[in-house]
């Protein structure tokens, strides 16, 4: 699970950094090494948030049997305070690098979409009302799976549906919302089954996948085909993703780097498109939009997304485990009054005593 979260957020950050990253830090680069990254990441499209949302309903397949009251902090607060405030954040940061000509016209139709689901950080909204929904239908699981399986296929119409009067944000948010129910009640629901799946799989239904994934990739990104595969697609992603996974994790640096990313997956999504508006609204100020990287420094070209990957990520973990051994913990933590360790000591006690 830990390697599965790890991948995911990487994979979240490398689709941002090798697409608008790149434009904004180097607006008149146009190499094939840089198109190539930029090529890898989209035909990652149909695999890199369903993987997230079935990732994140495993991890809520207990949640949603527990009382209301015992998961309105990890379900609720947890998620949209740090919502809301990272969106006042970017809206503030990305108008210098988005539109510089207008930097606060930016700021403004950011922070008007923020009740809309929002743009930057539209997974957290979105993670939200997956959790309601899956733990009031829990009692009819089978049901609410293959209706979310309908509406997936059905998205098209689906979007057709949408009022007219609808907000661009909340009508592409609504389209979400249609795009990856189906993967995160299959976490919710179905959880016992993809662990089995992990326990089971053979490398050869590992490599079968990742091929088969590949293939239709190439069919899908590199031919052009407007087959209807792309459901099919994420299907064998995530056997693909699950058994790599499982085969990764079992080297012990891939173990402990995985732990500590998948601990900290919620600052690295919320940190790096700050971190990425900021690099790009100085990149604007100091270079006027004219920094590009020859086409004859081939390495550099190839090297640039990569780098720049390792670059935010670290940049973004440094600053969370600053934030969090100091005073500013607040960022991504609600300031809700916490009980005392003795007083959570006494209580535990007390429930054990009253067990026994």
């Amino acid at each position: 699970m830990d390697t599965a979260k790890a991948a995911a957020i990487l994979l979240v950050v490398l689709y941002h950094v090798g697409g608008t990253g790149v434009t904004m830090l180097f607006p008149g680069t146009d190499s094939a090494a840089l198109t190539t990254w930029n090529d890898f990441s989209r035909m990652l499209l149909p695999l890199r948030m369903p993987l997230f949302f079935l990732a994140a309903g495993m991890l809520a397949s207990k949640a949603i049997h527990r009382p209301w009251r015992e998961s309105w902090r990890s379900r609720f607060a947890d998620i949209l305070w740090p919502y809301l405030l990272w969106s006042i954040v970017f809206s503030l940061a990305a108008g210098f690098a988005y539109r510089p000509a207008d930097p606060w016209g930016y700021a403004a139709f950011s922070l008007g979409t923020v009740f809309q689901g929002g743009t930057a950080y539209w997974f957290l909204p979105v993670l939200v009302v997956f959790f309601i929904a899956a733990k009031l239908l829990r009692r009819h699981s089978q049901l609410a799976t293959l209706m979310a399986l309908l509406v997936l296929v059905a998205q098209p119409a689906v979007k057709r549906l949408i009022p007219e009067f609808v907000p661009d944000t909340m009508a592409a948010n609504i389209g979400r919302i249609a795009i990856f129910a189906l993967w995160y009640f299959i976490g919710c629901y179905a959880s016992t089954q993809v662990k089995r799946l992990a326990d089971t799989g053979t490398r050869m239904l590992a490599l079968g996948a990742v091929l088969m994934y590949a293939g239709l990739a190439h069919l899908v990104y590199g031919r052009g085909t407007e087959l209807p595969v792309i459901t099919v697609m994420t299907i064998t992603g995530l056997v693909a993703a699950i058994m790599v996974s499982v085969w990764a994790s079992r080297f012990g640096p891939v173990r402990t780097a995985s732990r500590y990313l998948a601990a900290r997956t919620l600052p690295l999504y919320l940190l790096h498109p700050v971190i990425l508006a900021v690099v790009g609204g100085l990149a604007a100020f100091f270079g006027g939009g004219r920094s590009t990287i020859p086409q004859d420094l081939a390495v550099l070209n190839a090297a640039a997304v990569p780098v720049l990957l390792l670059v935010v990520t670290a940049a973004s973990l440094a600053l969370y485990d600053l934030a969090v051994d100091s005073r500013f913990r607040w960022l991504f933590k609600p300031p809700l009054r916490a009980a005392h360790p003795a007083a959570l000591d006494v209580k535990a006690a007390k429930e054990s005593h009253s067990r026994a």
